[in-house]
C-alpha cells in the first residue's frame, strides 16, 4: 500500500509511513495513485473543498431558482390584473370602479371642460337665439311702423256683407291719396269685413300683368261673401299714342281678368288719357266691372276692379247696380262728370 501523505509504497502490515510518520489507514489505501493522475499534498483537502463548492453552488442554483420562479409569478399576477384575467376579472372592475385620486382629479378636470364646452355651446346658442329674437322684434317693429304709416279706412272686421248697407251716401267715405291727390275714390264703411293696403312697388294685378309697371298704392278690400273692391295707382313704361294705350288696356282688361264673355262699356280717350271699362260675368256668376285710365304724358295709371256676387233677387240686383254706379261716379279718374245721385233718383222715383 502507499502513504497518503508522501505516496510512497509502505508494507501492508504498517501503521504508519516510515517514511513521514502519518498513520495509515488501511480502508481508504488499498489502492495505488495513479500516476498519471498523482495526488498532491492538499488533495483531500480540495476534494473536501469541491464537495463543498458543489454544495455550495447547488445552494445557489436553488436559491436563484426560486427567485426566478416568484419573478414569473409576480410578473404573471400583474399581467393578469392588467388584462383582467384570472381571478382578477371581477377584482379588476371593482377596482376601476374605485379611481385613484389623480383619476378622480382628472375625471373632475374632464367634466369641468365639458361643462365647460357646453355651457359655451348654450351661451352661444343664447346668443344666437337673442339675435334672432332682436331680429324678429326689429322686423316686428318696422312693420308695425309701416302699418302705422298705412292710411286708416273705416272698416270693421265684424261686418257682414249686406248690400242694403249702401243704398245712402253717409253709407260712403272718400281716400285721397298722399301720394297723388288726383287718385281718389269713395268706399263703404259697412260692407267689407277687411282691407288691405300696398305700396311696395312690386304689388301687381291682372290687369298690369302684362305691362312693365310699378306699384304705387293698391288698396283690397274684401267682403265675406265673396264681394271685392280694388284700386289702384301705378306708373306703367313705354311709348304710344293714346289710341294704343286704350286699346292695350282694353286687351288686357278682356284677357287676363277671367271673364267668360267681356264687354267694353266704354273705350274713349282725350287729350294725353284713355278712359275704358269693361264688365263681364266670371264662371262662378261674378259680376266683374273694370274701370282704367291711363295717361301717356306720364305713364300714370289709374283703375278700379269691382266683384260682386251673383244677385239672389230683383232687389239685391237693383241695390248692387245702384252700388257701381256710386262708386263710378265717385271716382276721380272717371270718364263722365256726372254726380252722384241717391237710390230714389237712381229708381226714377
Amino acid at each position: 500500500m502507499y502513504c497518503r501523505n508522501c505516496g510512497k509504497e509502505i508494507p501492508d502490515k504498517a501503521n504508519f509511513c516510515k517514511y513521514c510518520g502519518t498513520p495509515v489507514d488501511k480502508r481508504k489505501n488499498r489502492q495505488p495513485v495513479s500516476s498519471a493522475d498523482p495526488v498532491d499534498q492538499g488533495g483531500y483537502d480540495r476534494a473536501v473543498n469541491e464537495r463543498s463548492v458543489s454544495g455550495s453552488s447547488n445552494s445557489r442554483l436553488i436559491v436563484v431558482t426560486v427567485i426566478l420562479a416568484l419573478t414569473v409569478l409576480i410578473a404573471l399576477v400583474v399581467i393578469s390584473w392588467h388584462f383582467r384575467l384570472g381571478p382578477f376579472a371581477t377584482g379588476r372592475n371593482e377596482m376601476t370602479s374605485a379611481s385613484s385620486p389623480k383619476e378622480k382629479t382628472l375625471d373632475k378636470d374632464d367634466k369641468k371642460s365639458d361643462a365647460g364646452k357646453a355651457s359655451s355651446e348654450e351661451s352661444d346658442r343664447s346668443k344666437m337665439e337673442s339675435i334672432d329674437k332682436d331680429r324678429d322684434k326689429e322686423g316686428n317693429d318696422a312693420k308695425d311702423e309701416e302699418d302705422d304709416e298705412s292710411p286708416y279706412f273705416s272698416i270693421e272686421s265684424s261686418t257682414v256683407e249686406d248690400y242694403s248697407n249702401v243704398l245712402s251716401l253717409p253709407d260712403y267715405t272718400s281716400y285721397i291719396s298722399e301720394a297723388d291727390s288726383s287718385f281718389s275714390f269713395l268706399y263703404p264703411m259697412d260692407l267689407y269685413d277687411d282691407v288691405d293696403y300696398s305700396d311696395r312697388a312690386g304689388t301687381t294685378t291682372d290687369i298690369l300683368r302684362d305691362f312693365d309697371h310699378k306699384n304705387k298704392e293698391c288698396i283690397r278690400f274684401t267682403g265675406s261673401e265673396g264681394s271685392r273692391l280694388l284700386y289702384q295707382l301705378a306708373v306703367i313704361r313705354g311709348d304710344g299714342s293714346t289710341d294704343q294705350m286704350a286699346s292695350a288696356l282694353e286687351n288686357s282688361m278682356k284677357e287676363n281678368t277671367a271673364i267668360s264673355s267681356p264687354y267694353t262699356l266704354l273705350k274713349k280717350t282725350k287729350g294725353d288719357k284713355a278712359y275704358v271699362v269693361v264688365t263681364g260675368e266670371k264662371k262662378d256668376g261674378t259680376i266683374r266691372y273694370l274701370v282704367c285710365t291711363g295717361d301717356v304724358s306720364d305713364g300714370k295709371l289709374m283703375l278700379m276692379e269691382l266683384d260682386t256676387p251673383p244677385s239672389e233677387d230683383d232687389a239685391d240686383k237693383k241695390h248692387k247696380s245702384y252700388y257701381t254706379e256710386v262708386l263710378y261716379r265717385g271716382l276721380s279718374f272717371g270718364y263722365s262728370d256726372a254726380s252722384i245721385r241717391s237710390y230714389d233718383d237712381y229708381l226714377g222715383r
